[in-house]
């Protein structure tokens, strides 16, 4: 007898269920998008203290590289937006920059605020909250080499965005903890057991959208870190709350606050 549709997608519904409820064993940790970056200046060290008071467990940090060489935190390829400078962050050197206000546009008591570089980020950041660097530059040798001089690695997460870049990471050192973001690469059979194979050190990573419960069992499976960006126009309390459901070890959100609240709720009720 054949079954159909709505009961295979009933029986799924069902297994998903019983995942979730035997795979949150513990509860989620907090990744702050850009520090706490709703409440403070993004990619600053008042971004990343206010993400440690909210008890985020990783500040998710943005990387640039001035002309001189040194790196820096910026989201984007010109520091207009978060300034009042303008100009590429490639073009000014690294006094430069720290002569910007990172602080101004964001509100006044935050007037004055530098744009760090990833050393004292690193300092200021040990022992509070680990670091998940967002490489913006395609080339990661510059911040491996700030990780690598400042020992560095058991407090960071790589995040490249090309195979080559995450090559070079792995190289540099095999313990070095990489995400792979699924995205585009969601539906390849086999793709988690692959990941796994060649990058042992991997976490994976995705937006909501992109993982399955059934996807989600076999990463857990497989003895992998899960991460899920729940961010943008899905950054809502009821996304927040399924992927709490769901059972990833990270979720990173600009709602820290809220994510906070809710993983307290749904903990109280197991």
């Amino acid at each position: 007898m054949k079954t159909s549709p709505y009961l295979r997608a009933l029986a799924l519904l069902c297994l998903a269920i019983l995942f979730c409820d035997c795979a949150v064993a513990a509860d989620p940790k907090i990744v702050a998008h850009r520090g706490a970056a709703l409440e403070s200046p993004e990619n600053t060290l008042p971004a990343i203290d206010r993400a440690i008071a909210l008890g985020a467990a990783v500040v998710e940090i943005d990387l640039r590289y001035s002309a001189d060489g040194e790196v820096v935190l910026m989201h984007d390829e010109t520091v207009d937006r978060t300034t009042q400078g303008s100009g590429l962050v490639s073009r000014l050197t690294l006094a430069e920059i720290r002569k910007l206000d990172a602080g101004i546009k964001s509100a006044v008591q935050f007037k004055g605020t530098k744009v760090p570089a990833l050393r004292e980020v690193i300092d200021h950041s040990r022992g509070k909250i680990q670091l998940y660097l967002d490489l913006k530059e395609t080339d990661p040798r510059p911040v491996i080499r700030v990780v690598k001089e400042m020992k560095a690695g058991s407090i960071v997460f790589f995040r490249p965005y090309s195979y080559r870049a995450m090559r070079q990471v792995i190289d540099a050192d095999p313990a070095f903890r990489v995400l792979v973001d699924l995205e585009d690469w969601i539906q390849l059979p086999g793709l988690a057991p692959l990941i796994r194979k060649n990058l042992p050190a991997a976490s994976l990573s995705s937006g909501l959208q992109n993982w399955t419960p059934e996807l989600l069992a076999q990463a857990k499976s497989l003895g992998f870190t899960t991460f899920v960006n729940v961010l943008g126009a899905d950054d809502t309390s009821e996304n927040l709350s399924r992927a709490i459901a769901m059972g990833f070890d990270f979720i990173q959100t600009d709602h820290q606050s809220q994510l906070k609240i809710l993983i307290g709720s749904a903990s109280s009720r197991r």
